[in-house]
């Protein structure tokens, strides 16, 4: 959570980014290496308020259901993915 919060306030040490990428055979250009660093810290924003609505949402003590993530897309198996995982949680028709 720690490092979450850093990132989200844009503390990410890009150059130690860089050296790990490089212990992975990795060299990629500054502007690559900056555009990884910025998608890093817009990720970071994104899942601290994520995990600022899931505390709210519990402080409400509301029924909540979790649902996947599409990734690809919604198509006709998406849909039944979210269906199964809806009837999982006991919605029912």
């Amino acid at each position: 959570a720690r490092s979450v919060t850093a990132a989200a306030d844009g503390r990410v040490d890009a150059s130690r980014v860089r050296d790990g990428l490089a212990t992975a055979g990795l060299k990629l250009p500054q502007e690559t290496l900056d555009a990884l660093v910025d998608e890093t810290v817009e990720h970071a924003v994104r899942v601290a308020a994520e995990q600022r609505a899931r505390e709210q949402l519990a402080e409400a003590d509301l029924p909540t259901l979790e649902l996947p993530d599409l990734t690809d897309g919604v198509d006709v198996a998406a849909l039944y993915d979210l269906a199964e995982a809806l009837t999982d949680q006991g919605v029912r028709v």
